[in-house]
């Protein structure tokens, strides 16, 4: 059992990972600022979003047309949840 505990230990030791160069890291975010900047002019929302059955967060990018879209089928679909007959 111990031993189990020892393997688990080192194992997940292995999976730690090493801190980026921090200019490697400032050019990325200037270039992310700069990708959010001209998005934001084309109204685009990025959000994370967390999909059920999963622990991993993923990235989701919408034009307000796709929002639009979606909402009216979000809506259509409950109309017609509504008024199923049971």
């Amino acid at each position: 059992m111990r031993f189990g505990f020892v393997v688990l230990f080192i194992l997940l030791a292995a999976c730690a990972s090493t801190p980026p160069d921090a200019a490697k890291t400032e050019s990325a975010a200037r270039t992310a600022q700069k990708a959010t900047a001209s998005d934001n002019d084309k109204g685009i929302v990025c959000v994370k979003e967390t999909p059920v059955g999963s622990m991993l967060p993923q990235k989701r990018c919408t034009t307000p047309d796709e929002r639009e879209q979606q909402r009216r089928d979000t809506e259509k679909a409950m109309r017609q949840e509504s008024y199923r007959p049971r």
